[in-house]
């Protein structure tokens, strides 16, 4: 089963490389974030890179925001500043455009994905 356009997604950031698993993995969110209602332009942290920092702060084991945006700074990836980044965490579309690309994604996964047989 596969969820991802017959054209690989691009990745406008750097805290994604363009692997195989990288692709697999945001395929998904990036093809729902096309078509979310909730996105907007910022030229200083676009959708995209919002959606994919919150991704690696979730999978990450830093203990604070700021500890996790210096990390990113220190392996040169892309990273917002700290007072940016704890402003966009305030914001009201920010939070509609995460729940509508996360309820997107959900909805392309089977009810009971242990239900999947994926092995053949």
């Amino acid at each position: 089963m596969t969820f991802l356009n017959p054209t690989p997604p691009v990745f406008n950031s750097n805290l994604v490389t363009n692997s195989p698993l990288s692709l697999d993995f945001f395929g998904p969110l990036l093809s729902v974030l096309s078509t979310a209602s909730n996105q907007r332009t910022c030229h200083q942290l676009t959708d995209q890179s919002w959606l994919f920092i919150g991704t690696r702060r979730a999978l990450e084991t830093h203990p604070s925001g700021r500890g996790f945006l210096q990390h990113l700074i220190s392996q040169g990836l892309d990273a917002p500043n700290q007072s940016h980044f704890f402003e966009t965490l305030k914001s009201e579309r920010r939070l509609a455009l995460t729940q509508e690309v996360s309820q997107g994604v959900a909805s392309l996964w089977p009810r009971n994905i242990f239900s999947v047989n994926s092995l053949g």
